[in-house]
Order: structure tokens, then sequence, then C-alpha cells
């Protein structure tokens, strides 16, 4: 996995799924002094800082954008289907 550096400063929070508690992860927000704020898989033995709060916040941003990608493709449904009932009825 190659991980790149986008601008991180010193004091940076990594906001990431649990999918990504790798040690590569966590290693590189230690190279680069950030905070690694990503739930530890069940299977760890060893504990990370975690603020729940935090987490559910990146969450809600998540589920907002996701949403909003979801409904982009509504009206052009919509708008198919208006253009086919008109084709119809022309015809």
């Amino acid at each position: 996995m190659r991980i790149s550096a986008i601008d991180l400063q010193p004091g940076a929070t990594i906001l990431a799924d649990k999918a990504y508690d790798t040690d590569a992860i966590r290693s590189f927000a230690k190279q680069r002094k950030c905070w690694a704020n990503i739930p530890a898989e069940a299977n760890r033995k060893k504990t990370f800082s975690f603020s729940p709060w935090v987490y559910r916040q990146r969450n809600q941003v998540e589920r907002f954008f996701n949403r909003i990608k979801q409904m982009r493709g509504l009206p052009a449904r919509i708008d198919v289907a208006a253009v086919r009932g008109y084709e119809h009825a022309d015809g």
C-alpha cells in the first residue's frame, strides 16, 4: 500500500474507517506527528487513542455526501421517463 503525504501538518488528524487500521498508516501518522483517529480492529492486542465523537462526525459527513451522490441521479431518471412518455404519446 502506498501512502502519500498531502500537506499533513503536525497536529493534523487522520480520519479513517476500521478497515484502514494498519501499522503502516499508524506509523505514517506518527512520523508526521499527526493523530490517527481510526477505530482499532477487534483482533488488535494494542489499544490506541480514539475519539468516538470525532469518528461520528466523520461518518455523518460521509453519509451526507453519499445521499447527495444518490440524489444526483434522480432528476436524470425522471427526465428520461418523461421523455419516453412523450415519445409514446406522439407516436
